[in-house]
């Protein structure tokens, strides 16, 4: 019975969040019917429609937020449903003026949703009687309630339609694809909704509310002794590295961003999920952390910034750096004013989201602007830029070459090359052309020097004529010890074998049951390419190409790659012909 009516009691509520929220759900089943159609029919053109749709329900979860808080009156509650319109037809104006969904579509475009997001969480707080926390609080335990009991609907459907297909009848592919769109386009999204009590306005249900705010018996267990401190642990090995770089110097290691900012991110969730507790775990969280991390995302801040200076700003690093100084002013305010209602947490948040998608000043404008200085930068100091006009030049230092590859990488990624007046109209970013315009092989910036890599250009052709058999083959040089069959082939009652034989020396043998017809020394081919003084990268593929014979057969021996150390390991992708006389 209980579970019957905990059934009823969520369909319930899921009628009345359709209600609540209808323009929500209306645009989720927008967005659901437009997923059912790229699964039947996929079009790229379709997940522009399909983002818009969900961008809208995103806005209008604002504006009905909005309107129960402050639309006191029926022309209110218009405006703000209008303007929820308003921001949903600009967003879809622009995605369908983007072109082509690239990375910067997606990380403006999820960067607006977490704003939308945020207000969704903030609006219902300001000047409210519940704070910040406690709507945070609600809208958490109503996304982890609706992930579990959807998870376990889409499961036990997953499975049954599993059976269906192996025990009783063939189940269209597509009939998976159809079902998780239905419970995480549509069902789990309401099911949320239905959770989330409303905090003003004539409908608001004082009861629902403490239901909705309060802490269950194991959130709260695992707030208080689990992730505060393991929080604690995390802080403390955190300082020992920050401790450890300063010492050492190793301000540009690649590990200090995401350990740091996984970091800030969990630290202020747990703040805000603990600001209702109060125990000793939970009190000194709060008394001690807003300052740690604050020392931490400064010292954040400054190795992104040493970093950037080095090697420029990319979208990624300017997000980075923006966040590091979110979690400073944030960590600074918890600290002073620690019985705040902690509203500032979501209105900072959004603020600086939207900073981030503005144009000028924002993530792709700023890095585009400083990746297109630094590669020009990088030229002229090279003496590779005069007037306006590149010089190819090979005569630069590796660090150099690597941060105007890295540059021109990005500029490419992002769809802005443009932005590179001096390269050519035809100037692809292949190796060829990159070598062509710039002068030196990107390939090849950063590898020892004593480690050569050649390679044929990728039109050559291989002559056949003269052999029965063609194979390709992986030829490694180790320190092991090992026998390797390449392959067998059988001719008039006869097999033939050919393996690969020892190690440090290693050999190609071609041979008949206990007899070897012919043996190839692989090592002296690696030796020879090795010997070459050409730079690494392409070379002539007649210079790659290697044949032995004697009155038993004969061998081709075709380098496509190889890679080889002065200290005698290495490998090569080749082609092998061969023929027995």
């Amino acid at each position: 019975m209980k579970l019957l009516d905990y059934t009823k009691a969520r369909m319930k509520g899921i009628s009345e969040a359709i209600m609540r929220f209808w323009a929500v759900f209306l645009l989720l089943i927008v967005a659901a019917t437009l997923t059912a159609i790229s699964i039947e029919t996929p079009d790229d053109d379709l997940q522009k429609h399909i983002l818009a749709a969900f961008f809208g329900a995103f806005a209008f979860l604002v504006a009905q937020v909005l309107c129960e808080r402050f639309g006191e009156t029926r022309l209110q509650r218009c405006l703000f449903l209008v303007a929820g319109a308003l921001v949903t037809v600009a967003y879809y104006i622009w995605i369908l003026n983007v072109g082509n969904i690239n990375d910067m579509v997606w990380v403006k475009t999820f960067t607006l949703f977490f704003a939308l997001f945020a207000a969704f969480v903030w609006v219902p707080s300001i000047r409210g009687e519940s704070d910040f926390n406690a709507t945070f609080l609600s809208v958490f335990k109503a996304f982890f309630v609706s992930l579990f009991f959807s998870g376990i609907i889409y499961g036990g459907l997953m499975l049954i339609t599993l059976a269906v297909d192996q025990l009783l009848f063939e189940v269209d592919s597509n009939v998976y694809g159809h079902i998780s769109n239905i419970i995480w386009v549509l069902w789990a999204p309401m099911l949320m909704l239905s959770l989330i009590p409303v905090f003003a306005g004539k409908n608001k249900n004082p009861g629902k509310i403490a239901k909705g705010t309060g802490y269950p018996k194991f959130l709260e267990v695992l707030l208080s002794y689990v992730l505060v401190p393991l929080a604690s642990v995390y802080t403390l090995v955190l300082v020992i590295y920050m401790l450890k770089t300063i010492v050492l110097g190793t301000w540009t290691d690649n590990l200090l961003e995401p350990l740091l900012l996984s970091y800030l991110i969990g630290v202020i969730l747990i703040y805000i999920l603990v600001r209702r507790l109060s125990n000793a775990f939970t009190r000194f969280y709060v008394a001690v952390f807003p300052a740690l991390m604050a020392a931490i995302a400064l010292f954040q801040l400054v190795a992104s910034y040493i970093k950037a200076a080095d090697t420029g700003i990319e979208a990624s690093r300017y997000y980075v750096m923006l966040f590091s100084l979110y979690s400073i002013i944030c960590g600074v305010l918890l600290f002073i004013f620690p019985k705040k209602k902690n509203g500032y947490l979501a209105s900072l948040a959004i603020i600086f989201a939207l900073v981030c998608v503005t144009p000028y000043f924002g993530a792709f404008d700023t890095s585009i602007r400083n990746q297109t200085r630094l590669v020009e930068k990088t030229l002229i100091k090279n003496d590779m830029l005069k007037d306006g006009v590149l010089v190819p030049g090979d005569n630069l230092p590796d660090e150099d070459k690597q941060k105007i590859y890295n540059s021109v990488m990005y500029l490419q990624h992002v769809g802005r090359l443009d932005r590179l007046e001096f390269l050519p109209g035809d100037f692809g970013t292949g190796f060829d052309d990159f070598q062509t315009t710039f002068g030196f092989n990107p390939y090849n910036v950063g590898i020892d020097k004593a480690v050569k890599r050649y390679w044929p250009d990728s039109g050559s052709l291989i002559k056949t004529a003269g052999y029965d058999y063609l194979l390709d083959s992986w030829v490694n040089i180790s320190t092991e010890d090992y026998t390797r069959s390449i392959c067998t082939v059988t001719e008039e009652d006869k097999e033939y074998e050919l393996k690969l034989v020892g190690y440090g020396n290693v050999s190609l043998i071609l041979g008949l049951a206990d007899t070897e017809l012919l043996k190839v020394s692989v090592s002296e081919i690696f030796d020879t390419v090795f010997s070459y003084s050409d730079p690494n990268g392409i070379i002539d593929s007649g210079r790659l190409t290697f044949d032995f014979e004697n009155s038993s057969a004969k061998i081709r021996v075709y380098i496509r790659q190889i890679s080889i150390n002065d200290t005698g390991p290495g490998n090569m992708d080749a082609v092998i012909m061969f023929s027995v006389k």
